[in-house]
């Protein structure tokens, strides 16, 4: 009786082992889709992010169940504003049109930040070359709302938006952008820079965005544009951003990158936190965004 109890408690040992290996495989396996994950689609065709998935294995029963309470947590939560409003249908990351980008990890970003010069920097490729990849728009929380099929058929191309809630340019964005990247977008439109405007001064936030700018151009074949930083409910730094939006705007003109201007868009625009745009402002952004890739 007791060597049978023995036998049992080993199996069961084992068993638990290799549920435990099974549970990181099935962690590993999640993090990979959502890394390789590529949009599909025609030239003319709206894409949208999804995930990539493999055909199901044939597992067992236990085998789902210990998949389903694996939970998928973002890391970078902590950035979001607190009041972020929720979107209808949200989804995991990629899923949706609009995402929320994981934290890639602690690396050290490959767009370097020593390439704040005066002088545009040298593109290692041919300057007869074209990127035909999609246009797309990255930012902060104040783009959540726009809807990508919207903007793509008012233009008559494909275009992709990725936010990220809580994003700033100083610490996130060169870390955000990467993966965009690798799919060498036809055109990069930035909206960043709302929650550095409290943190940070002037001249460093332009810096910054400077630096952002010129590990895309060195990279890529991508063109720039960058989208100016909106009003909030904030007297005390309106004359902060009017000075750092001109300074932008300067620098835009310098490097012949786009400057998008929302000088449309007020405190009216605004919803009842004050931090974010209501269903008017988004229209408003969107028109303005919809112009500027017209002409």
């Amino acid at each position: 009786m007791r060597l049978y109890r023995t036998q049992w408690q080993t199996c069961k040992l084992k068993l638990k082992t290799r549920r435990t290996k099974k549970n990181s495989l099935i962690t590993a396996i999640k993090l990979v889709q959502l890394d390789q994950s590529k949009p599909s689609g025609t030239k003319n065709q709206v894409d949208t992010w999804h995930v990539v998935r493999n055909k199901k294995p044939n597992v067992s029963k236990d085998a789902h169940k210990t998949a389903a309470d694996i939970s998928d947590v973002n890391r970078y939560e902590v950035l979001s504003d607190s009041d972020v409003e929720p979107t209808e249908g949200q989804r995991p990351p990629y899923v949706r049109s609009i995402t929320t980008h994981k934290n890639p990890g602690n690396k050290e970003s490959t767009f370097d930040k020593t390439l704040i010069t005066d002088s545009p920097p040298q593109n290692s490729y041919s300057k007869s070359k074209t990127s035909e990849g999609p246009i797309t728009i990255l930012g902060d929380s104040m783009i959540k709302m726009i809807k990508p099929p919207k903007l793509s058929r008012s233009i008559g191309e494909k275009v992709n938006i990725k936010t990220f809630p809580g994003a700033t340019i100083i610490n996130d964005m060169n870390h955000y952008i990467q993966p965009t990247m690798k799919k060498q977008p036809k055109l990069v439109i930035l909206h960043v820079g709302t929650n550095d405007i409290q943190r940070n001064e002037r001249d460093e936030i332009v810096a910054e965005m400077k630096s952002l700018c010129q590990g895309i151009v060195s990279q890529s074949l991508s063109k720039i544009a960058i989208s100016e930083i909106i009003k909030r409910q904030d007297p005390v730094i309106y004359i902060k951003r009017d000075k750092t939006n001109s300074l932008l705007a300067k620098r835009c003109g310098k490097f012949k990158w786009q400057f998008i201007r929302h000088t449309n868009i007020d405190a009216s625009k605004l919803n009842a936190s004050g931090l974010h745009l209501n269903s008017q402002g988004t229209a408003m952004l969107a028109k303005n965004l919809i112009e500027s890739l017209k002409n």
